[in-house]
Protein backbone atom coordinates (compact mmCIF):
# COMPACT_ATOMS: atom_id res chain seq x y z
CA UNK A 1 0.00 0.00 0.00
CA UNK A 2 1.48 3.51 -0.70
CA UNK A 3 1.78 5.94 2.13
CA UNK A 4 0.55 9.58 1.27
CA UNK A 5 0.33 12.33 3.32
CA UNK A 6 -3.36 14.74 3.40
CA UNK A 7 -3.16 17.78 4.31
CA UNK A 8 -6.66 18.69 3.76
CA UNK A 9 -8.46 21.83 4.61
CA UNK A 10 -12.58 21.83 5.89
CA UNK A 11 -14.06 24.92 5.95
CA UNK A 12 -15.69 26.65 8.96
CA UNK A 13 -13.38 26.18 11.57
CA UNK A 14 -14.80 27.44 15.12
CA UNK A 15 -12.53 29.44 17.06
CA UNK A 16 -12.91 31.89 19.30
CA UNK A 17 -10.53 33.77 21.56
CA UNK A 18 -11.44 34.50 25.53
CA UNK A 19 -8.26 36.16 26.01
CA UNK A 20 -4.63 37.01 24.99
CA UNK A 21 -3.60 33.61 25.87
CA UNK A 22 -6.53 31.46 25.51
CA UNK A 23 -8.72 30.25 22.40
CA UNK A 24 -11.26 27.78 22.21
CA UNK A 25 -12.16 25.19 19.45
CA UNK A 26 -14.94 23.09 17.74
CA UNK A 27 -14.84 19.94 15.14
CA UNK A 28 -17.62 19.06 13.82
CA UNK A 29 -17.60 15.68 12.74
CA UNK A 30 -19.80 14.32 9.54
CA UNK A 31 -20.32 10.75 8.91
CA UNK A 32 -16.75 10.06 6.91
CA UNK A 33 -15.13 11.08 3.84
CA UNK A 34 -12.92 9.12 1.00
CA UNK A 35 -9.71 10.68 -0.29
CA UNK A 36 -8.38 9.08 -3.84
CA UNK A 37 -4.99 9.58 -4.87
CA UNK A 38 -3.90 8.06 -8.20
CA UNK A 39 -4.90 4.74 -7.15
CA UNK A 40 -4.87 5.09 -3.80
CA UNK A 41 -8.15 5.11 -2.09
CA UNK A 42 -8.86 5.11 1.89
CA UNK A 43 -12.12 6.57 3.88
CA UNK A 44 -11.89 8.30 7.06
CA UNK A 45 -14.27 9.89 9.71
CA UNK A 46 -13.51 13.41 8.52
CA UNK A 47 -14.67 17.18 9.51
CA UNK A 48 -16.51 19.65 7.89
CA UNK A 49 -15.64 22.17 10.42
CA UNK A 50 -11.88 22.03 11.19
CA UNK A 51 -8.58 21.21 10.01
CA UNK A 52 -7.44 17.55 9.45
CA UNK A 53 -4.72 15.64 8.68
CA UNK A 54 -3.72 12.57 8.10
CA UNK A 55 -0.68 10.58 7.38
CA UNK A 56 0.51 6.79 8.11
CA UNK A 57 3.11 7.99 10.38
CA UNK A 58 0.60 9.84 12.89
CA UNK A 59 -2.95 9.20 11.78
CA UNK A 60 -5.73 11.89 12.20
CA UNK A 61 -4.37 15.14 13.78
CA UNK A 62 -5.76 18.23 14.28
CA UNK A 63 -4.49 21.55 13.40
CA UNK A 64 -4.44 25.11 13.63
CA UNK A 65 -2.13 28.27 13.45
CA UNK A 66 -3.07 31.83 13.99
CA UNK A 67 -0.84 35.05 13.93
CA UNK A 68 1.16 35.62 17.58
CA UNK A 69 3.23 39.02 18.68
CA UNK A 70 5.41 36.77 20.30
CA UNK A 71 7.07 33.62 20.99
CA UNK A 72 5.09 30.87 23.05
CA UNK A 73 6.40 28.85 25.65
CA UNK A 74 5.70 25.56 24.74
CA UNK A 75 5.66 23.75 27.81
CA UNK A 76 2.56 25.88 29.33
CA UNK A 77 0.31 24.63 26.87
CA UNK A 78 -2.83 23.75 28.75
CA UNK A 79 -6.03 21.94 26.57
CA UNK A 80 -9.00 22.22 28.99
CA UNK A 81 -12.71 21.72 29.13
CA UNK A 82 -12.18 18.66 26.16
CA UNK A 83 -15.88 17.64 25.06
CA UNK A 84 -15.50 13.64 23.51
CA UNK A 85 -18.31 11.90 21.77
CA UNK A 86 -18.04 8.07 20.93
CA UNK A 87 -17.05 6.64 17.82
CA UNK A 88 -17.81 2.96 17.28
CA UNK A 89 -15.38 1.39 15.55
CA UNK A 90 -17.87 0.77 12.25
CA UNK A 91 -17.45 4.65 12.15
CA UNK A 92 -13.69 4.86 12.29
CA UNK A 93 -13.72 3.14 8.16
CA UNK A 94 -10.41 2.89 7.24
CA UNK A 95 -8.43 4.25 10.06
CA UNK A 96 -5.52 2.33 11.32
CA UNK A 97 -6.63 1.33 14.67
CA UNK A 98 -2.94 1.19 15.75
CA UNK A 99 -2.31 5.03 14.71
CA UNK A 100 -5.09 5.53 17.32
CA UNK A 101 -3.31 7.18 20.67
CA UNK A 102 -4.59 6.67 24.26
CA UNK A 103 -4.21 10.62 24.65
CA UNK A 104 -4.48 14.32 22.98
CA UNK A 105 -0.58 14.55 22.83
CA UNK A 106 -0.92 18.48 21.99
CA UNK A 107 1.61 20.38 21.32
CA UNK A 108 1.93 24.43 19.81
CA UNK A 109 4.92 25.96 18.63
CA UNK A 110 5.71 29.20 16.70
CA UNK A 111 6.86 29.25 13.44
CA UNK A 112 8.57 32.49 12.06
CA UNK A 113 8.19 33.12 7.80
CA UNK A 114 9.65 36.42 6.69
CA UNK A 115 9.55 38.26 10.00
CA UNK A 116 6.02 37.24 10.88
CA UNK A 117 5.36 34.74 13.82
CA UNK A 118 2.66 32.16 13.47
CA UNK A 119 0.95 30.14 16.64
CA UNK A 120 0.90 26.15 15.47
CA UNK A 121 -0.97 23.68 17.62
CA UNK A 122 -1.79 19.87 16.66
CA UNK A 123 -3.54 17.57 18.79
CA UNK A 124 -5.44 13.63 17.84
CA UNK A 125 -8.89 14.12 17.64
CA UNK A 126 -9.41 10.77 18.04
CA UNK A 127 -8.62 8.68 21.39
CA UNK A 128 -8.63 5.31 22.52
CA UNK A 129 -10.45 4.62 25.65
CA UNK A 130 -10.29 0.93 25.75
CA UNK A 131 -9.37 -2.17 24.28
CA UNK A 132 -12.55 -1.56 21.38
CA UNK A 133 -13.58 1.94 22.75
CA UNK A 134 -12.90 5.17 20.73
CA UNK A 135 -13.61 8.29 21.31
CA UNK A 136 -13.96 11.75 19.15
CA UNK A 137 -13.46 15.19 20.33
CA UNK A 138 -16.13 17.44 19.77
CA UNK A 139 -14.83 20.94 21.72
CA UNK A 140 -11.94 22.11 23.66
CA UNK A 141 -9.63 24.77 25.18
CA UNK A 142 -6.23 25.91 25.66
CA UNK A 143 -4.50 28.25 27.51
CA UNK A 144 -0.63 28.94 26.88
CA UNK A 145 1.95 31.83 28.17
CA UNK A 146 4.50 33.68 26.12
CA UNK A 147 8.24 33.29 26.89
CA UNK A 148 10.83 31.11 25.51
CA UNK A 149 10.15 27.15 25.91
CA UNK A 150 13.98 26.34 25.69
CA UNK A 151 14.82 28.79 28.23
CA UNK A 152 12.27 27.99 30.64
CA UNK A 153 13.37 24.31 29.74
CA UNK A 154 17.16 25.10 30.62
CA UNK A 155 16.11 26.96 33.98
CA UNK A 156 13.85 23.95 34.73
CA UNK A 157 16.63 21.21 34.47
CA UNK A 158 20.10 23.26 34.74
CA UNK A 159 22.08 21.41 37.08
CA UNK A 160 24.92 23.35 39.51
CA UNK A 161 27.12 20.78 39.39
CA UNK A 162 27.34 17.29 37.39
CA UNK A 163 28.09 14.13 39.31
CA UNK A 164 31.27 14.10 37.17
CA UNK A 165 32.61 16.65 38.51
CA UNK A 166 33.95 14.90 41.65
CA UNK A 167 35.54 11.62 42.52
CA UNK A 168 37.58 9.08 40.31
CA UNK A 169 35.06 7.68 37.37
CA UNK A 170 35.64 4.58 34.85
CA UNK A 171 34.07 4.58 31.68
CA UNK A 172 32.71 1.72 29.42
CA UNK A 173 30.14 1.05 26.46
CA UNK A 174 27.66 -1.29 25.44
CA UNK A 175 26.30 -1.97 21.99
CA UNK A 176 23.09 -3.67 23.07
CA UNK A 177 20.28 -4.06 25.26
CA UNK A 178 20.06 -6.37 28.49
CA UNK A 179 21.35 -7.64 31.69
CA UNK A 180 25.25 -7.28 31.62
CA UNK A 181 27.76 -9.05 34.23
CA UNK A 182 30.75 -7.38 35.07
CA UNK A 183 33.41 -9.31 36.50
CA UNK A 184 36.09 -8.42 39.09
CA UNK A 185 38.57 -9.08 35.89
CA UNK A 186 36.46 -6.53 33.93
CA UNK A 187 36.42 -3.65 36.50
CA UNK A 188 39.78 -3.77 36.87
CA UNK A 189 40.40 -3.63 32.82
CA UNK A 190 39.18 -0.32 33.48
CA UNK A 191 42.28 0.86 35.57
CA UNK A 192 39.80 0.15 38.79
CA UNK A 193 41.80 -0.44 41.89
CA UNK A 194 39.88 -3.90 43.48
CA UNK A 195 42.60 -4.48 46.33
CA UNK A 196 41.15 -2.55 48.99
CA UNK A 197 37.40 -1.73 47.39
CA UNK A 198 34.63 -2.17 49.36
CA UNK A 199 32.23 -3.24 46.35
CA UNK A 200 29.00 -1.74 48.60
CA UNK A 201 30.73 1.62 47.11
CA UNK A 202 30.02 0.18 43.71
CA UNK A 203 28.08 2.87 41.85
CA UNK A 204 26.62 3.11 37.73
CA UNK A 205 25.57 6.06 35.79
CA UNK A 206 24.22 6.64 32.40
CA UNK A 207 21.05 7.24 30.93
CA UNK A 208 20.59 4.61 28.13
CA UNK A 209 21.61 5.34 24.61
CA UNK A 210 18.58 5.95 22.82
CA UNK A 211 18.69 8.97 20.67
CA UNK A 212 17.42 12.42 22.25
CA UNK A 213 14.08 13.98 21.67
CA UNK A 214 14.26 16.08 19.03
CA UNK A 215 12.11 19.09 20.72
CA UNK A 216 14.96 21.14 23.34
CA UNK A 217 12.01 21.75 25.25
CA UNK A 218 11.17 18.03 26.03
CA UNK A 219 12.34 16.47 29.57
CA UNK A 220 15.42 14.67 28.86
CA UNK A 221 18.28 13.99 31.88
CA UNK A 222 20.85 16.45 31.32
CA UNK A 223 23.58 14.83 33.73
CA UNK A 224 24.30 11.35 34.39
CA UNK A 225 21.79 9.12 36.79
CA UNK A 226 22.71 6.93 39.17
CA UNK A 227 21.00 2.66 38.35
CA UNK A 228 20.04 0.36 40.72
CA UNK A 229 22.57 -2.38 40.19
CA UNK A 230 22.68 -6.02 42.07
CA UNK A 231 26.31 -6.67 43.38
CA UNK A 232 26.95 -10.17 44.01
CA UNK A 233 29.24 -11.06 47.11
CA UNK A 234 29.36 -7.91 48.23
CA UNK A 235 27.67 -8.38 52.02
CA UNK A 236 31.50 -8.92 53.32
CA UNK A 237 32.76 -5.77 52.45
CA UNK A 238 35.57 -7.54 50.31
CA UNK A 239 35.36 -7.63 46.42
CA UNK A 240 36.72 -11.15 45.89
CA UNK A 241 37.57 -12.68 42.72
CA UNK A 242 34.00 -14.59 42.44
CA UNK A 243 32.65 -11.30 43.04
CA UNK A 244 30.31 -9.51 40.05
CA UNK A 245 28.13 -6.75 38.92
CA UNK A 246 25.00 -7.19 37.40
CA UNK A 247 22.85 -4.60 35.69
CA UNK A 248 20.55 -3.63 33.32
CA UNK A 249 21.59 -1.57 29.96
CA UNK A 250 19.94 0.12 27.24
CA UNK A 251 21.59 -0.19 23.83
CA UNK A 252 21.44 2.53 21.63
CA UNK A 253 18.93 0.97 18.98
CA UNK A 254 15.47 -0.01 19.19
CA UNK A 255 12.49 1.43 17.41
CA UNK A 256 12.08 5.61 18.29
CA UNK A 257 8.20 6.15 16.97
CA UNK A 258 9.24 9.86 16.84
CA UNK A 259 11.75 9.30 13.95
CA UNK A 260 10.58 6.01 12.57
CA UNK A 261 14.07 4.27 12.39
CA UNK A 262 15.38 0.93 14.44
CA UNK A 263 19.06 2.70 14.16
CA UNK A 264 20.36 5.42 16.15
CA UNK A 265 21.29 7.85 13.61
CA UNK A 266 24.39 9.18 15.75
CA UNK A 267 26.36 6.28 17.92
CA UNK A 268 26.00 2.71 17.71
CA UNK A 269 27.32 2.96 21.38
CA UNK A 270 25.88 3.47 24.68
CA UNK A 271 28.53 5.04 27.74
CA UNK A 272 28.10 4.14 31.58
CA UNK A 273 30.13 5.44 34.38
CA UNK A 274 31.40 3.49 37.18
CA UNK A 275 31.93 5.52 40.60
CA UNK A 276 33.35 3.52 43.39
CA UNK A 277 34.69 6.41 46.00
CA UNK A 278 31.17 8.00 46.92
CA UNK A 279 29.42 5.77 49.87
CA UNK A 280 27.23 3.07 49.36
CA UNK A 281 25.80 2.75 45.61
CA UNK A 282 22.33 2.07 44.48
CA UNK A 283 20.62 -1.25 44.79
CA UNK A 284 17.98 -3.26 43.40
CA UNK A 285 15.43 -4.40 46.26
CA UNK A 286 13.87 -7.46 46.52
CA UNK A 287 10.35 -7.97 45.79
CA UNK A 288 8.10 -8.91 48.41
CA UNK A 289 5.83 -12.13 47.11
CA UNK A 290 2.35 -11.84 47.36
CA UNK A 291 0.57 -13.95 49.31
CA UNK A 292 -2.95 -14.17 47.57
CA UNK A 293 -3.83 -16.34 45.21
CA UNK A 294 -3.14 -15.33 41.65
CA UNK A 295 -5.90 -13.85 39.58
CA UNK A 296 -4.03 -13.92 36.40
CA UNK A 297 -1.22 -16.01 34.90
CA UNK A 298 1.07 -14.32 32.05
CA UNK A 299 2.79 -17.24 29.97
CA UNK A 300 3.58 -15.22 26.72
CA UNK A 301 5.49 -11.73 25.84
CA UNK A 302 5.84 -9.85 22.62
CA UNK A 303 8.74 -10.05 21.05
CA UNK A 304 9.99 -7.38 18.58
CA UNK A 305 13.01 -8.03 16.07
CA UNK A 306 13.75 -6.31 12.79
CA UNK A 307 16.20 -5.86 10.28
CA UNK A 308 17.40 -2.60 8.85
CA UNK A 309 20.74 -0.30 7.49
CA UNK A 310 21.49 2.57 7.12
CA UNK A 311 23.88 2.74 3.34
CA UNK A 312 21.93 5.06 1.11
CA UNK A 313 20.59 8.54 1.33
CA UNK A 314 18.37 9.04 -1.62
CA UNK A 315 17.81 12.75 -1.32
CA UNK A 316 21.26 13.47 0.01
CA UNK A 317 19.95 15.65 2.76
CA UNK A 318 18.26 14.65 6.00
CA UNK A 319 17.94 11.82 8.43
CA UNK A 320 16.08 8.91 5.89
CA UNK A 321 18.42 6.61 5.08
CA UNK A 322 17.74 3.20 3.47
CA UNK A 323 19.28 -0.11 3.42
CA UNK A 324 19.78 -3.12 0.83
CA UNK A 325 19.35 -1.98 -2.95
CA UNK A 326 17.53 -3.84 -5.51
CA UNK A 327 18.88 -3.46 -9.01
CA UNK A 328 20.29 -6.55 -11.03
CA UNK A 329 19.84 -8.75 -7.57
CA UNK A 330 16.14 -7.84 -7.40
CA UNK A 331 15.48 -10.87 -4.81
CA UNK A 332 16.34 -10.80 -1.50
CA UNK A 333 15.33 -12.82 1.58
CA UNK A 334 15.16 -11.86 5.18
CA UNK A 335 15.46 -14.35 8.13
CA UNK A 336 13.66 -14.16 11.74
CA UNK A 337 13.48 -16.82 13.97
CA UNK A 338 11.36 -16.57 16.88
CA UNK A 339 11.54 -19.58 19.46
CA UNK A 340 8.42 -21.15 21.12
CA UNK A 341 6.42 -18.83 18.75
CA UNK A 342 2.56 -19.01 19.57
CA UNK A 343 1.15 -19.63 16.05
CA UNK A 344 -2.37 -19.35 17.37
CA UNK A 345 -1.80 -16.06 17.64
CA UNK A 346 -1.16 -13.27 14.55
CA UNK A 347 2.05 -11.86 13.82
CA UNK A 348 2.54 -8.28 12.77
CA UNK A 349 4.62 -7.67 9.43
CA UNK A 350 5.83 -3.86 8.97
CA UNK A 351 7.81 -3.35 5.36
CA UNK A 352 8.74 -0.39 4.44
CA UNK A 353 10.43 0.02 0.77
CA UNK A 354 11.24 2.87 -1.92
CA UNK A 355 11.89 2.88 -5.15
CA UNK A 356 13.70 5.69 -7.97
CA UNK A 357 12.44 5.01 -10.95
CA UNK A 358 10.93 7.05 -13.80
CA UNK A 359 8.12 3.91 -14.34
CA UNK A 360 5.95 2.38 -12.76
CA UNK A 361 7.77 -0.36 -10.39
CA UNK A 362 6.20 -2.83 -7.83
CA UNK A 363 7.83 -4.90 -5.05
CA UNK A 364 6.49 -8.48 -4.00
CA UNK A 365 6.48 -9.51 -0.48
CA UNK A 366 6.27 -13.32 0.62
CA UNK A 367 6.86 -15.26 4.10
CA UNK A 368 8.30 -18.62 3.77
CA UNK A 369 7.36 -18.82 0.33
CA UNK A 370 3.43 -17.20 0.49
CA UNK A 371 2.98 -14.48 -1.20
CA UNK A 372 1.55 -11.40 1.05
CA UNK A 373 1.23 -8.26 -0.46
CA UNK A 374 2.93 -6.28 -3.16
CA UNK A 375 4.25 -2.55 -2.73
CA UNK A 376 3.16 -0.33 -6.00
CA UNK A 377 5.90 2.22 -6.39
CA UNK A 378 4.56 5.45 -8.52
CA UNK A 379 7.03 6.66 -10.92
CA UNK A 380 9.19 9.67 -9.77
CA UNK A 381 8.71 13.58 -10.99
CA UNK A 382 9.78 16.70 -9.71
CA UNK A 383 9.93 17.34 -7.09
CA UNK A 384 10.32 13.98 -5.76
CA UNK A 385 13.59 12.33 -6.04
CA UNK A 386 12.26 8.60 -4.94
CA UNK A 387 8.53 7.49 -4.07
CA UNK A 388 7.96 5.08 -0.65
CA UNK A 389 5.47 2.16 -0.21
CA UNK A 390 4.94 0.32 3.19
CA UNK A 391 3.08 -2.72 4.27
CA UNK A 392 1.49 -3.48 7.55
CA UNK A 393 -0.78 -5.86 8.81
CA UNK A 394 -1.40 -9.00 10.99
CA UNK A 395 -0.86 -12.41 9.69
CA UNK A 396 -0.95 -15.91 10.56
CA UNK A 397 2.95 -18.17 10.11
CA UNK A 398 2.42 -22.06 11.54
CA UNK A 399 6.36 -22.26 12.15
CA UNK A 400 8.98 -20.15 14.14
CA UNK A 401 11.45 -19.39 11.56
CA UNK A 402 10.39 -16.71 9.24
CA UNK A 403 12.06 -15.85 5.91
CA UNK A 404 10.67 -12.41 4.20
CA UNK A 405 11.63 -12.19 0.77
CA UNK A 406 11.78 -9.40 -1.35
CA UNK A 407 11.78 -9.43 -5.49
CA UNK A 408 11.50 -6.31 -6.81
CA UNK A 409 10.32 -5.55 -10.32
CA UNK A 410 11.67 -2.78 -12.36
CA UNK A 411 8.98 -3.04 -15.67
CA UNK A 412 11.60 -2.93 -18.23
CA UNK A 413 13.29 -0.43 -16.75
CA UNK A 414 17.14 -1.47 -16.20
CA UNK A 415 18.01 1.62 -14.78
CA UNK A 416 15.27 1.53 -11.66
CA UNK A 417 16.38 0.55 -8.46
CA UNK A 418 14.61 -0.49 -5.64
CA UNK A 419 15.49 0.07 -1.75
CA UNK A 420 14.50 -1.58 1.53
CA UNK A 421 14.57 0.96 4.86
CA UNK A 422 13.68 -2.00 7.11
CA UNK A 423 11.27 -5.04 8.06
CA UNK A 424 10.16 -5.58 11.22
CA UNK A 425 8.43 -8.07 13.05
CA UNK A 426 6.24 -8.50 16.11
CA UNK A 427 5.22 -11.90 17.53
CA UNK A 428 3.75 -13.70 20.75
CA UNK A 429 6.11 -16.41 22.42
CA UNK A 430 5.43 -18.63 25.12
CA UNK A 431 7.15 -17.46 28.27
CA UNK A 432 10.37 -19.83 28.23
CA UNK A 433 13.65 -19.26 28.98
CA UNK A 434 16.31 -19.72 25.85
CA UNK A 435 19.65 -18.31 25.14
CA UNK A 436 22.20 -16.65 27.57
CA UNK A 437 21.15 -15.10 30.73
CA UNK A 438 23.39 -12.09 30.58
CA UNK A 439 25.57 -10.16 28.13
Amino acid sequence: MKKHFFYLVAIGLSMVGFAQNQKSFTIQWDESKRFSIDKFSIELPWSSGGTLTFDYGQGIRFVSQWPTSQSINERSLEVTNVVYSPISSAELKNLPKELIPSSLGASITTSVSRGDKMAYLTLSPIIKTSNNSYSKVTSFSISYNYGNANRAAAAQFSVSSSVLASGDWYKFYVDTTGVFKLSKSFIESLGVSTRNLNPQHIRIFGNGGRMIPYVNSQPYPIDPEENAIMVIGEEDGVFDDGDYVLFYAQGPNGYDEEKRTNINCYNDRTYYYINVGSGNGKRIQPLAQPSDPATLVIDTFQEYRYYEEDKYNLAQLGRRWFGNRFDVENTKTFDFDFPNLVTTSPIKLNVYAAAVSETNTNMAVSINGNPVTTLSFAAIADPNLATEAFFSSQLTVGAPNLSVTLEYNNSGNPSALGYLDYISIEATRALSFVGNQFQ
